[in-house]
């Protein structure tokens, strides 16, 4: 990217799972979890990996792939402070579903990671910390309210 060069990111993510959970007055314990979702990015970052991707350089690995599909199986504790309030510690690994293979690029795509939640009522504040393949990682930062 050069300077000045827009690096917008957009992203449509719909998930769903099922999870068996062991609830105790002061402690939700999620065994086991599996959960399903679809990824779909655009914007201007997009469009510049499209523009790499035509490169002609043997040094320069570029996956992209703009809709994906994953899964991953999860763990996760709930520390209840009251019915509505918790705080979580989590833990999953997962993985593409139908990764294109390419020139550049073939073979699974797994990755795996750590969240913690703080639940206050019907919003929940969230941190990951992710890592995949090729020593990638990724922290995210998220809000999300209960319908």
């Amino acid at each position: 990217m050069s300077k000045g060069e827009k690096a917008n990111f957009y992203n449509i993510h719909l998930k769903t799972g099922i999870n068996y959970t062991y609830t105790r007055p002061k402690v939700d314990y999620r065994f086991l979890g599996v959960e399903f979702a679809y990824h779909n990015e655009f914007g201007d970052y997009q469009k510049k990996l499209e523009e790499l991707i035509k490169v002609d350089d043997p040094n320069l690995i570029v996956v992209n792939q703009k809709s994906m599909f994953t899964y991953h199986l999860y763990s996760e504790y709930a520390f209840k402070s009251s019915n509505q309030d918790a705080f979580t510690v989590g833990l999953y690994v997962g993985g593409l579903i139908g990764l294109k293979e390419t020139d550049m690029f073939s073979g699974d795509a797994t990755y795996s990671g750590i969240t913690l939640g703080l639940r206050l009522k019907k919003y929940t504040i969230s941190l990951i910390y992710e890592s995949g393949q090729n020593q990638i990682r990724s922290s995210k930062l998220g809000l999300t309210y209960q319908l």
